[in-house]
């Protein structure tokens, strides 16, 4: 308890301390310039340095307004605050464009669309480059299916659960596609003679958990294990646990391709539907040889059969189709910042 006290006290007088540093010390001129030259350091951290813990709460912070349901929950907490009796005019506008955001944003049909042509896109823009190139082509573009590789990449953050005690396998999540079509790629090369791929699998510890050891909540491992079972032998399999997003992945991966062959060597790169393309030019970005196998799609393909069956119910909104017009828009902004360091060709979808 007298800790407590001491703690609780100690607190006061700190926040005593400031107050008066900023209002009865500090002249208000230079309190505006240390206060914009502290934002500008802040912005310039989160801009070049997000990986960095603190600047990465700011930067999730940032971005949670430029997403339907922060963007609809900060019109609605402004249309409410204008119902105050301070204010002139109540602002009913901000409070309807709020739920018309989070209505359209969260309707079955409209972010399926929306999702579908994103995921297109990649195969798109493969078809285009592959369709451009006559001269000093690049052979990861004329690449057939069957052509051998030296690895294969898996982009595999976020496809498996944790695998806490109480369950007895690891289970995948919608994403964990993009390990069983890493292995098919693995199993179809060996069976066709060729040597077999490295297969390299990009994931860092999880960062919603902790444990006792870093094996308890590196999510790598447990990749391997569902590798192992579908048909990887484990000589074959490397974890590269060191890079937390995509370019820094694909700065890893470079160097383990210097070890393993030489960066030249075609690899295959797997990933979801929506971050393919970016995934694909961040590696090309860092001389990579890239073919593209996206896996783990929202979404069907338009000229393909089965189709989609729209049923009464894809015109009500739902949990799912936010969460998908929520990771269209959030590929959108990464896609964006990594337009404006330098690591993409395009930013439009």
């Amino acid at each position: 308890m007298f800790e407590i006290l001491t703690l609780a006290l100690l607190l006061l007088i700190l926040g005593w301390f400031i107050y008066w540093l900023l209002v009865k010390a500090i002249p208000k001129a230079a309190l505006t310039v240390v206060g914009g030259v502290f934002i500008l350091t802040l912005l310039g951290l989160v801009f070049f340095i997000p990986s960095y813990r603190p600047t990465a709460l700011l930067w999730n912070a940032a971005a949670t307004p430029l997403e339907p349901l922060g963007f609809s929950i900060l019109l609605l907490a402004l249309g409410a605050r204008s119902f105050t009796k301070s204010a002139k005019k109540p602002a009913p506008g901000l409070i309807w464009a709020g739920l018309l955001i989070l209505i359209i944003t969260s309707t079955p049909f409209l972010s399926f669309h929306l999702t579908r042509t994103v995921e297109q896109e990649a195969i798109n823009y493969e078809e285009r480059l592959r369709a451009l190139c006559t001269v000093d082509c690049p052979t990861t573009l004329i690449q057939r299916e069957t052509t051998p590789v030296t690895a294969i990449v898996l982009i595999a953050a976020g496809t498996t659960e944790a695998n806490l005690p109480y369950r007895r396998q690891v289970q995948l999540t919608w994403q964990g596609n993009v390990l069983i079509y890493g292995a098919a790629l693995f199993r179809r090369q060996v069976a066709q003679g060729a040597a077999p791929p490295r297969v390299i699998v990009c994931a860092d510890l999880r960062p919603d958990l902790q444990g006792n050891d870093n094996a308890q909540i590196n999510e790598a491992e447990d990749i391997r294990g569902v590798l192992q079972l579908l048909g990887v032998p484990p000589p074959q399999i490397i974890l590269e646990t060191t890079g937390f997003d995509i370019r820094s992945h694909a700065l890893e991966v470079r160097e383990l391709m210097n070890e393993i062959a030489t960066v030249e060597a075609p690899i295959s790169l797997v990933t979801t539907g929506l971050e393919s393309r970016r995934a694909t030019q961040a590696f090309r970005e860092v001389d990579l040889s890239v073919i593209p196998r996206p896996a783990a799609f929202y979404t069907f393909e338009e000229q393909a059969t089965p189709k989609r069956r729209w049923r009464p119910e894809d015109f009500l909104p739902s949990v799912q189709a936010l969460e998908m017009t929520t990771a269209v828009i959030h590929e959108f902004w990464l896609s964006l910042y990594y337009f404006l360091r330098g690591w993409l060709f395009t930013v439009g979808f």
